[in-house]
């Protein structure tokens, strides 16, 4: 019982651990415009243009770039003003989650034509998306060029200037991509982790890029700042290969980037699914794991077994608190753990598997990050027809409040199973209770009912490791069952042995692991 109990509080122990190295809260450092135009035929035109084409993007200290919403024209977050030149209006794009010193004012024309030799420039953009149709896609080519972090440099493949300009009254716009474009960067170097984390190591880049277009003379091209720092703590940032040293680099070689690859691997024969790549990759790791669990499985077992003679030995040493009885008392309680095989070693096993448990909290939630080594491998990160988005989450999220719910139904299941006693045990003195054990198990039951609650609410906040909790609980709860058969026949054959139907070498053969009868 006491072993049950120090497992469950080291599973709390883990839950609290692994959520206070959860989601940070990020700091807008900067906004992008997508923009295909600056030029409009009709004034009709800027409504259609401002819901389907003009997106504000933010880059956030954390390297995660988001669209800031924005509404129609007059409506919360865009609107269109006049200016002095007739034609010519003020086009300003701000949203209530973004600083003043962040927000978009540009100038935007709308007709043809204008009266009389009317020669003016309007400051050109920068679209770093230009001619990329799905959100999904503008976000992930956005993210390369102003956020790469670890993983990549800036790349500029779908970069665009934009301009517009009036000569002799005639209008004209242009944008220019690709071969006639000059990108520098100057000054771009990663930023190390100055708190030596696990886990995180280099967590960004540094440095200026200027934009000019080859063989014209357009002035006022926007320079861009990049400086993106990632907080120490923080499941935000993608998976990448650029740590070195120490035990950093041992945690990110070692169990992050050897997990995201099982992970994206699977994902990727799938369709890149994200969901497929979470589902066939818990079975995998925890088959693998399988013989960890069943060593744990046979320290229970044993424990089980010694725990007759373990409560005779309480009850006689009971009223006997003197040195010498409770030095007896210490004496033939190792005896009788010799006896029947209890090793501290035994106790310790399920601490081999707490890396890979914190190392899988990192996985499901980094791996589809923009920017990451293996992103674009488990880029499908819906599920059950779109319905749920494994990079969702929150309270606002209807799916992530029915994922929760899953992973306390399924953590109960595998929480009662695993405490409630098997039917083989029921007819022996193991079912005479102490106060002491009496107590015991109701302060395991209290640890259980907090451990779940808790994970519960930690879940809520990411879609994709609630998924991964409700899968290995399944996976567990079957686990747990075909172990209890095992056991069983374990257990029927130690009581033969005592009996002397089975020797002391068949013994040790049934409890090594692996070995056939």
């Amino acid at each position: 019982m006491k072993y049950k109990l120090m497992l469950l509080i080291m599973a709390v122990t883990l839950v609290f651990t692994l959520s206070a190295c959860g989601k940070g809260e990020a700091v807008l450092t900067d906004t992008f415009l997508s923009m295909e135009t600056l030029h409009f035929e009709r004034a009709e035109d800027i409504g259609q243009s401002l819901n389907d084409g003009i997106e504000l993007f933010g880059l956030f200290d954390n390297g995660d770039i988001r669209r800031i919403e924005l509404n129609s024209a007059v409506i919360n977050g865009v609107s269109v003003t006049d200016t002095d030149t007739p034609g010519i209006f003020n086009l300003i794009v701000n949203n209530e989650a973004v600083p003043a010193n962040l927000s978009w004012r540009i100038q935007i024309i709308i007709g043809n034509s204008f009266a009389g030799d009317v020669n003016l420039s309007l400051a050109p953009i920068v679209n770093f998306a230009y001619g990329v149709e799905s959100l999904e896609d503008r976000l992930y080519t956005v993210q390369k060029a102003v956020a790469p972090l670890i993983a990549n440099y800036p790349t500029f493949e779908n970069t665009a200037v934009i301009t517009a300009s009036v000569t002799n009254g005639v209008v004209q716009s242009q944008s220019f991509t690709g071969d006639q474009l000059n990108i520098t960067t100057t000054g771009f170097v990663r930023i190390p982790d100055s708190e030596n984390r696990i886990g995180i190591g280099e967590i960004g880049l540094n440095g200026v890029f200027n934009i000019t277009v080859i063989g014209q003379n357009i002035a006022d091209i926007p320079t861009f700042n990049i400086n993106s720092r990632v907080p120490s703590v923080n499941n935000d940032i993608p998976i990448a290969n650029g740590i070195h040293g120490g035990l950093r680099a041992f945690w990110n070689w070692v169990f992050i980037i050897p997990l995201a690859w099982l992970f994206a691997s699977i994902g990727g024969i799938f369709g890149n699914s994200f969901a497929w790549g979470i589902l066939f990759g818990t079975i995998i790791l925890r088959t693998l794991l399988w013989p960890v669990y069943a060593k744990t499985n046979d320290a229970t077992l044993k424990m089980q077994l010694a725990q007759p003679e373990l409560q005779r030995m309480q009850a006689k040493y009971a009223n006997r608190k003197d040195p010498a009885s409770m030095q007896k008392k210490q004496m033939e309680t190792m005896a009788i753990y010799k006896k029947h095989g209890i090793s501290i070693f035994g106790c310790l096993t399920p601490l081999i598997q707490m890396p890979i448990f914190m190392a899988m909290f990192q996985v499901v939630q980094r791996l589809p990050i923009s920017g990451g080594m293996f992103a674009e491998r488990v880029s499908r990160t819906t599920m059950l027809f779109g319905l749920i988005d494994l990079r969702g989450g929150g309270w606002t999220d209807w799916s992530a409040i029915v994922l929760s719910v899953l992973v306390g139904i399924t953590m109960f299941m595998v929480n009662r199973l695993s405490t409630k006693k098997p039917s083989y045990m029921k007819n022996t003195g193991t079912q005479v209770k102490s106060a002491q054990a009496v107590q015991t198990e109701r302060t395991m039951k209290i640890v259980m009912y907090v451990m779940i609650i808790f994970m519960v609410f930690a879940s809520i906040q990411s879609n994709a490791l609630a998924f991964y909790w409700v899968v290995a609980n399944i996976y567990t709860t079957g686990q747990t069952l075909i172990n209890r058969k095992i056991s069983e026949k374990k257990f029927l054959r130690k009581q033969d042995e005592a009996m002397g139907v089975i020797t002391v070498k068949e013994k040790k053969k049934f409890f090594s692991f692996g070995k056939k009868d």
